[in-house]
């Protein structure tokens, strides 16, 4: 190969990189604060009291915790809607 060729390349090789990252930096989610979760509770039978649980696994079926399934997700601001609080 000649050098004007490798050159030709080289500079076709960094243009598409730089493109790459651009489309890349274009396309990158950022994620804004909407909240804090301070309690947790996992209801794996629907008429049983819940488990209040420290962490789970959101998936495509719902809420899983230790390979148990939470169907239904339940957000509940006692603040907004305080007579849904359960003493």
């Amino acid at each position: 190969m000649s050098q004007s060729s490798t050159t030709a390349w080289i500079a076709a090789a960094v243009a598409v990189s730089v493109v790459g990252v651009l489309l890349w930096k274009k396309n990158k989610r950022s994620f804004v604060k909407v909240g804090t979760i301070y309690k947790l509770y996992f209801f794996p039978v629907k008429s049983l009291r819940g488990i209040e649980v420290n962490e789970g696994k959101c998936t495509k079926l719902g809420f899983q915790v230790n390979g148990l399934l939470d169907r239904n997700v339940q957000i509940c601001s006692c603040m907004a809607l305080p007579k849904t609080a359960v003493a």
